[in-house]
C-alpha cells in the first residue's frame, strides 16, 4: 500500500511539473494600436536602440517607448519614413516630405538644412552614415563634412523612385527602387539583374547579414542570394510578395511578408508566423530590443499598427 501511495506522488509530481512548464508563455504577441498609446495608426519605421528604448517614425511625429511607458512628439503633417542609430549612438530621423532629423540632447535638430524629402538612413564604413532621397540625390557624412553623390543619368534607377540603401562589409552601397539594384563603391556603379524577364524590378529590401552574405527581394519575386555573382532562389517561402528583412542577434532571419505574416528562417527551419492580425497589413519594418523581443511596423499608407513578439526563443 505504501509503495502504491509513493507511486501515486511522485506521477503527481511529474504532471505538477509537466504543468507548470506548459503554462510557461510562448510567442506572446502584443499589438499597439493608435488607441494604446502611440501617436496614430499611421507608422512607417522602427528602430530599437542600444538603450532598450524604441523609436516608431510615424505621419505626423514620432513615438517613443520605454520601460512600458509611450511618449508622444508630434511633427504636424510629416512623415517619418526612417528611424535609425549609427554605429556611434545617434539617432537620425529621416521625413519624407521635410527635412534630415537627428537628436541632440533630447532635442530634435536639422543638421544639414540642404536635405530633404530623406527615403533611408544607413549605416556607412568608419561611423559615417549614408542618407538616400527620393530624388537622384544622396549624401555620405563622416561625422564632420557632408558629401553629396547624383545618381548618373544613364541609370534606369534615375527615373525610378528610391526606397532604400544598404553598406555591405565591403563598403559597397547597395540602392534599389522601381528600377532595380545597383551599388556603387564610391566612383562606380554597378548594376544587378534579380530576373532578365521581369519587365520592371521593383526592389524591395536588401539585407546584408553578419557573414556578408547579401540578400534582396523584389516585388512578387520572393527572396534571392547573391553567390559568385549571380542571385539564386532562396527558401521555398509561403508568400512570393517580400517586405522586409532583418536579422536577429541569434543569427535568424526575419521576413516580413505583404498580407501573409512573418516567417523566421534558423539556418533549417522555416517558422511562418501567420496569425489574422499580422496578415492585415504589409509588414514594412522589423527591429529587436535589447531584451530580445521584436518589433514589427505593418503599414498600409496612412492605416497599419505596431507588433511586439516576446518569449519567441
Amino acid at each position: 500500500m505504501k509503495r502504491i501511495i509513493f507511486t501515486l506522488a511522485i506521477i503527481s509530481l511529474i504532471i505538477c511539473s509537466c504543468n507548470k512548464e506548459d503554462n510557461t508563455p510562448k510567442n506572446q504577441w502584443t499589438i499597439f494600436n493608435s488607441g494604446d498609446g502611440i501617436l496614430n495608426s499611421a507608422a512607417h519605421s522602427v528602430t530599437c536602440d542600444k538603450d532598450g528604448k524604441i523609436y516608431i517614425g510615424q505621419t505626423g511625429g514620432i513615438t517613443t517607448y520605454e520601460n512600458g511607458n509611450f511618449h508622444l512628439e508630434e511633427f504636424e503633417n510629416q512623415i517619418i519614413a526612417d528611424i535609425f542609430q549609427d554605429n556611434t549612438g545617434k539617432i537620425w530621423a529621416g521625413v519624407k516630405n521635410n527635412k534630415l532629423m537627428r537628436l541632440e540632447n533630447n532635442q530634435w535638430i536639422i543638421p544639414n538644412e540642404d536635405i530633404s524629402n530623406i527615403i533611408n538612413i544607413s549605416q556607412g564604413t568608419n561611423n559615417s552614415i549614408w542618407v538616400c532621397t527620393a530624388g537622384k540625390d544622396f549624401y555620405n557624412f563622416n561625422g564632420s563634412i557632408w558629401e553629396k553623390y547624383r545618381i548618373p543619368n544613364n541609370l534606369t534607377l534615375n527615373d525610378g523612385f528610391v526606397k532604400f540603401s544598404v553598406v555591405d562589409h565591403k563598403g559597397l552601397l547597395w540602392i534599389g527602387g522601381w528600377d532595380g539594384l545597383y551599388s556603387f563603391d564610391g566612383s562606380n556603379w554597378e548594376f544587378y539583374d534579380i530576373n532578365p524577364e521581369l519587365w520592371s524590378e521593383y526592389m524591395e529590401c536588401v539585407l546584408i547579414t553578419e557573414k556578408g552574405d547579401v540578400y534582396a527581394a523584389a516585388y512578387y519575386e520572393g527572396l534571392k542570394k547573391y553567390e559568385e555573382g549571380a542571385w539564386i532562389d532562396f527558401l521555398e517561402l509561403p508568400h512570393e510578395w517580400v517586405k522586409s528583412l532583418y536579422q536577429s542577434t541569434n543569427g535568424d532571419i526575419w521576413i516580413g511578408f505583404a498580407y501573409e505574416g512573418v516567417a523566421r528562417y534558423d539556418g533549417t527551419n522555416l517558422i511562418h508566423y501567420d496569425d489574422e492580425n499580422l496578415k492585415e497589413y504589409p509588414i514594412s519594418d522589423i527591429c529587436q530590443d535589447k531584451d530580445g523581443n521584436m518589433w514589427f511596423v505593418q503599414n498600409y499608407g496612412d492605416i497599419g499598427r505596431v507588433t511586439r513578439f516576446s518569449n519567441w526563443q
